[in-house]
């Protein structure tokens, strides 16, 4: 039995520091439940925009985000929360991975580096370390 008093907001299942698409996978696969706290019901996180994307749309800089954060299969789409540009979610879903292997040092790679036979444009979310927008990596490509 513990010692302590926990306060509300005072213990997590998961990583806080991670998106909302993120936390909710590994409570679904490794909690064994859906979260629809405050946090994760909001696209834009509660103002932290931490799985957001810097539109491209030209002259918008808005954020793109998720039109149904709590849909348990994540493939609900994502749009610019100025303009309404939309991008699939599974275009979301590779650039988060993309994000992590290049962090890592791997990445997606084009034929040239003796990948697959498309070449794919990577887009990645703007780290959360760093001021939001500002660097031509973190952009979702123009349609």
């Amino acid at each position: 039995m513990s010692s302590c008093v926990w306060g509300r907001g005072e213990s997590t299942y998961t990583h806080i520091l991670s998106a909302t698409t993120e936390r909710r996978k590994h409570l679904r696969y490794g909690k064994f439940f859906d979260c629809a706290c405050e946090r994760c019901a909001d696209p834009t996180e509660l103002g932290t925009h931490f799985g957001a994307l810097k539109c491209s749309q030209p002259g918008c800089g808005g954020s793109i985000v998720s039109t149904d954060p709590l849909l348990a299969t994540n493939d609900a789409a994502w749009a610019c929360d100025r303009c309404k540009y939309q991008v699939a979610a599974t275009t979301v879903e590779r650039s988060e991975q993309d994000s992590v292997l290049g962090a890592a040092g791997g990445g997606r790679r084009g034929p040239a580096e003796g990948g697959g036979a498309v070449a794919e444009v990577p887009i990645r979310p703007a780290p959360p370390s760093l001021p939001y927008g500002g660097d031509e990596t973190h952009v979702v490509p123009g349609a």
